[in-house]
């Protein structure tokens, strides 16, 4: 499966708004359909890291999908054993956590 592949499976199982997410002339981020995804008010220490914060969150769909995509494949590989360690809980965990909707 190419990466393209993988983030369209990756957005049709998804609740959140589809990426590609980029970050507007304001700062805040976007998704391609122009509704705006998240606001990025100014930060305790100031614009570098507001931006900062505005190219995590832009970067979000595609961090999700390639963690999926790490994951599935380790998954597949002797067993999941790649898997069965601190990194590989934390990349699961991440991912439940992104994945959480109430």
């Amino acid at each position: 499966m190419t990466n393209k592949q993988g983030e369209a499976v990756a957005q049709k199982t998804a609740r959140h708004t589809p990426g590609p997410w980029t970050i507007g002339e304001d700062g805040d981020v976007f998704a391609d359909d122009c509704a705006c995804v998240a606001m990025i008010c100014g930060a305790a220490d100031g614009i570098i890291e507001a931006q900062a914060n505005a190219h995590l969150i832009a970067a979000a769909p595609e961090l999700l999908a390639a963690a999926t995509r790490v994951v599935e494949h380790l998954s597949k590989m002797e067993n999941g054993k790649w898997l069965n360690n601190a990194a590989g809980e934390e990349l699961k965990a991440a991912i439940a956590k992104a994945r959480e909707a109430k």
